[in-house]
């Protein structure tokens, strides 16, 4: 024991207070981080339902990727596509990975094996009840931009699935949970993901890297406790603190606002344009006999222009024609959504009687005088669309649902009349 002596008695007032800076410190560390776990968390579960709305699979397609190896799956169109809108995603946050999980009945493929049990958490011969249905990550951190990731094993295709995992597919409800595993620490939002016949599959998870926070919160731990000795940086170091805490929460909502848009063109997406269209048939609702229009834009013969002159020159196609399509939205004071993979959806509200037939055949005119090449249509040597058209009021007592339904009919008649054509319903 340190004697009380009068010369340690002066140094009892700075010892207290330097004891009391460093449980400052250490409880403001604890604050910011469950404060940005909880805005993180929210966020990331927004932005999972999101992507778990607008992501389409039919039970063939879970079973078809279901038996598929790991070396197989990467290399799967359907997991392609999935990770190409997910680094989108990636590119503007520390999201690392975004996945479909789903949970396996036994026998299971792999179990536990001696030396991996710190790994897992689980006793040898634990069977790995999780399988990763589409699988989306960022490049390795440790390489460089554009190089190639290095193949993983096939069992990393597979997990255990912890106790606060199982409560969450057991309620099927979004959630998020902060996880560590083998592949380190994460915030990670999850969604209920279900099959095209509504058939629950498992859970759509968003990983948020929680290994760059830590790092940098670490930093400015040691910094401030620096800066407190000299009785001038507690302030400033924990206004960088809150400041890095508003940024990686603005980060993760503009992540969340970029799942409204489609990866590709930037016009709103399916889940998104559905939203607006709910929303001018309420408005239009409150203005009897106020009308809604809506042009169902198909691009003709799209699968044989991708397969003969390639996904690159395809995108390009949609990107010119989102393009026309926006201006005439524009000039129309309209949106614009894309329904499906050459499908668009155009609204509008309040059109004069009639217009809705004229905007439909200006499209399928603007474009045909645009010459877009396209040697491979039956119908044309250029690109050419297809466009259903339909006006309803929400007076005459019928949902969102029967307009496009006849805009679908009218689509309908105009591919039965050899495409390159509109046609409006009466």
């Amino acid at each position: 024991m340190i004697p009380v002596t009068g010369e340690n008695k002066k140094l009892l007032p700075f010892a207290f207070w330097l004891g009391s800076v460093l449980l400052i410190v250490l409880l403001g560390a604890h604050l910011v981080r469950k404060e940005f776990e909880h805005n993180t968390g929210r966020n990331l579960m927004a932005l999972a339902t999101q992507l778990a709305r607008h992501t389409a699979l039919s039970p063939e397609q879970v079973a078809e990727l279901s038996r598929l190896e790991f070396s197989e799956l990467v290399h799967h169109p359907l997991n392609q596509d999935f990770e190409r809108q997910a680094r989108e995603l990636m590119a503007l946050t520390d999201i690392r990975y975004i996945y479909i999980e789903t949970e396996l009945a036994p026998p299971w493929r792999y179990r536990v094996e001696p030396g991996e049990e710190s790994l897992y958490g689980a006793p040898v011969g634990t069977g790995l009840d999780i399988q990763y249905l589409l699988d989306a990550q960022s490049l390795p951190w440790n390489s460089k931009e554009g190089s190639t990731p290095v193949a993983e094993h096939d069992k990393d295709r597979y997990s255990l699935l912890a106790d606060t995992n199982k409560e969450v597919f057991r309620r099927r409800q979004p959630a998020y949970l902060v996880t560590r595993d083998k592949w380190g620490k994460f915030i990670t939002g999850y969604a209920p993901f279900y099959a095209s016949d509504g058939r629950f599959i498992g859970m759509l998870g968003v990983d948020y890297d929680y290994a760059a926070f830590s790092r940098s919160l670490h930093r400015y731990e040691w910094l401030l406790v620096l800066l407190l000795l000299s009785g001038a940086g507690l302030f400033l170091m924990l206004r960088r603190l809150v400041l890095r805490s508003i940024d990686a929460e603005r980060r993760a909502q503009s992540s969340h606002q970029s799942a409204s848009r489609d990866g590709l063109t930037g016009v709103f997406n399916r889940k998104a344009i559905w939203e607006v269209l709910e929303g001018l048939w309420t408005q239009a609702a409150a203005r009897p006999p106020e009308t809604v229009s809506l042009l169902l834009v198909d691009v003709d013969y799209f699968k044989e222009y991708n397969d003969n002159y390639g996904h690159l020159a395809g995108d390009q196609v949609l990107l010119d024609i989102a393009t026309l399509l926006q201006t005439v939205a524009d000039r129309h004071h309209g949106w614009l959504g894309r329904y499906g993979g050459d499908e668009f959806v155009l609204l509008f509200r309040g059109l004069a009687p009639g217009r809705e037939r004229q905007l439909a055949q200006q499209l399928v005119r603007q474009l045909h005088e645009r010459a877009m090449e396209h040697r491979f249509s039956p119908i044309a040597d250029r690109q050419t669309l297809s466009v259903g058209a339909a006006s309803l009021s929400p007076a005459e007592g019928h949902g969102p649902e029967v307009l496009f339904e006849l805009a679908d009919r009218a689509l309908y008649q105009a591919k039965r009349r050899g495409r390159n054509a509109a046609f409006c319903h009466a």
